[in-house]
């Protein structure tokens, strides 16, 4: 196994793999139900348990036991930047879905009080 030290993952803390487990049978029994996984805090978009975070999530790890034969670190990283990138934003939408009930639920209270 390679052991040489890494530059850190450049990982921006976008969420958008932690809100899409559900697209991995390997990430999947993290899901909440809703394929966002059940460790991350939508709010700020980090991990709950990062400390702690399963080997699946531990990226340089990954790369370490099962990649690093087939890529270089940094062709690893590109590809998952590439893959990062790609993925939908499911936390904003979520939170416009959150914000337009809000608003719909506001709109309909109005039109009972000005009755």
């Amino acid at each position: 196994m390679l052991t040489e030290k890494l530059k850190p993952f450049p990982c921006n803390g976008c969420g958008k793999c932690c809100a899409n487990v559900h697209l991995s049978e390997i990430t999947l029994p993290l899901s909440r139900g809703d394929g966002i996984c059940r460790h991350l805090d939508t709010a700020t978009r980090r991990c709950k348990i990062y400390d702690n975070r399963p080997e699946i999530c531990q990226v340089e790890r990954q790369y370490r036991e099962n990649y690093a034969e087939q890529f270089s670190w940094d062709e690893f990283i590109a590809i998952n930047l590439e893959i990062c990138e790609n993925l939908p934003d499911r936390i904003a939408a979520n939170s416009l879905d959150l914000a337009s009930g809000i608003s719909d639920q506001l709109l309909k209270d109005e039109e009972i009080n000005a009755r």
